[in-house]
């Protein structure tokens, strides 16, 4: 019986030893977590409402169309480029479609950091996390580079083909882009700069309507 005893008042202990090595680990991986209370990441959160899809009851009749955050996108652009590396950061949330939302706002605020930003959520190899769509429309919107994409395309451009587009662009530009009071641009020998995005002399169709 004492033997019983003493083996549930050493369970016990070790129960409670465990739990307070997890409350102290909780305490140390929650000072670590980013400050919910900033208000841009308030903003980023509420993209994930920007776009809503609609329930629909077979085919293409919508059963019911939840409430979307329509001023979430507009809000975010009036912070210009503040919200940059918020939106940047946000290429990498757990939410799809915050990622989305985040590739295409960068595209509306030129900044050498976002075009950065999305350069690197190309990666070099394997998936991408970030909807190719949105992507390419971003980086043909900020630098003129390649074929447009239709705005209203669902088609995400193979991830394998676009590296082979805005790589080797961003190896050969990188140096040249800097940032201006009106947006982005290339510096040129001659210590003028040409601004971003370059037109086309001859614009080409869209890769998809």
């Amino acid at each position: 019986m004492l033997a019983i005893l003493a083996l549930i008042v050493i369970l016990a202990l070790g129960c409670r030893l465990l739990l307070n090595r997890s409350e102290h680990e909780g305490v140390n991986a929650n000072t670590s977590q980013p400050n919910n209370d900033d208000p841009m990441n308030t903003l980023i959160e509420r993209l994930a409402d920007a776009y809503r899809e609609p329930i629909k009851l077979g085919g293409e009749a919508i059963l019911y169309q939840p409430k979307e955050d329509k001023g979430i996108r507009t809000e975010i652009r009036s912070k210009g480029r503040i919200a940059v590396p918020y939106l940047i950061k946000g290429l990498s949330h757990k939410d799809a479609n915050i990622r989305y939302e985040c590739a295409a706002l960068l595209g509306d605020i030129p900044t050498r950091e976002g075009l950065s930003g999305l350069i690197n959520a190309l990666g070099l190899t394997g998936a991408c996390s970030v909807p190719t769509a949105p992507l390419h429309r971003s980086l043909h919107k900020l630098t003129g580079h390649d074929r447009p994409i239709g705005p209203k395309s669902m088609t995400n451009p193979d991830i394998s083909i676009m590296r082979t587009i805005w790589l080797p662009w961003w190896e050969k530009n990188k140096e040249r882009i800097v940032d201006t009071e009106k947006g982005i641009g290339l510096s040129n020998n001659n210590g003028s700069i040409s601004p971003l995005p370059i037109p086309e002399a001859s614009p080409p169709k869209p890769l998809s309507p």
